[in-house]
């Protein structure tokens, strides 16, 4: 497993090794999509990619980067939906609407959507360990077998994210984010924030809770196939 002390540390590291390390291939499918005969699909990709990052000041790190550098209204507003409305579409799609409409269904929402994956989960998480701080069961699933499956075979879009696993060790709360894919260019850093805002907010609802305050230990993300398109690295490698 790679270590890193921040996100632009990781990103650049990250990049590196798609260029020196990757397997090259052309994907037939991304999202809903064909794209066996596009050049632009042609893929970089590292299997079974790990690392690590940790720092005392991780998540306002992580989130001033993103504000800095990534959509910020986009960032709200999906931290806000995933924590508090279960929504599918939502409205933070729209922030990027070009390109999320069209995976839009003929009913008006998603295959799937992350708020209505996570809705109660920092509430469930929160009792756990209030109860059993040295938990070895604080998973938050974001693929659901049965459902995924069968948009899997009928060729839906389903969750790259597989789910969160949290570990509160001396009030420090460690958290694993296990993906089965993730477009590192389009996605990746995005993915990540999120991430984190979401373990920040199970802290911040221990609030009051326990004896010591929690800070956020170590972020480590596993990701099966961690990619890039050729049209996303034009100009990079």
């Amino acid at each position: 497993m790679r270590y890193y002390h921040t996100l632009e540390e990781a990103k650049n590291e990250i990049s590196r090794d798609l260029k020196e390390l990757a397997v090259v291939y052309q994907s037939n499918s991304v999202q809903d999509k064909d794209v066996s005969k596009d050049p632009d699909y042609l893929t970089h990709e590292l299997i079974n990619y790990s690392y690590s990052i940790s720092s005392k000041t991780i998540m306002n790190d992580t989130w001033q980067w993103g504000l800095k550098n990534l959509d910020g209204n986009y960032l709200k507003e999906e931290l806000q939906e995933r924590l508090t409305t279960g929504a599918n579409p939502g409205n933070a799609y729209k922030n990027d609407e070009e390109y999320w409409s069209q995976f839009l269904h003929e009913d008006g929402k998603f295959a799937y959507a992350y708020p209505e994956r996570l809705e109660g989960n920092v509430e469930a998480i929160t009792r756990h360990l209030i109860k059993n701080p040295e938990s070895r069961q604080l998973w938050v699933p974001i693929w659901w077998n049965h459902e995924d499956y069968i948009n899997r075979d009928k060729g839906n879009r389903v969750p790259c994210s597989l789910g969160y696993h949290f570990m509160m060790r001396n009030y420090k709360l460690h958290m694993h984010y296990v993906m089965r894919s993730c477009d590192f260019y389009k996605h990746w850093a995005k993915d990540v924030i999120l991430a984190i805002a979401y373990g920040d907010a199970i802290i911040q609802a221990l609030k009051n809770s326990v004896k010591e305050p929690v800070e956020l230990g170590s972020f480590s993300h596993t990701i099966f196939s961690l990619h890039g398109f050729a049209k996303d690295m034009k100009g990079i490698f």
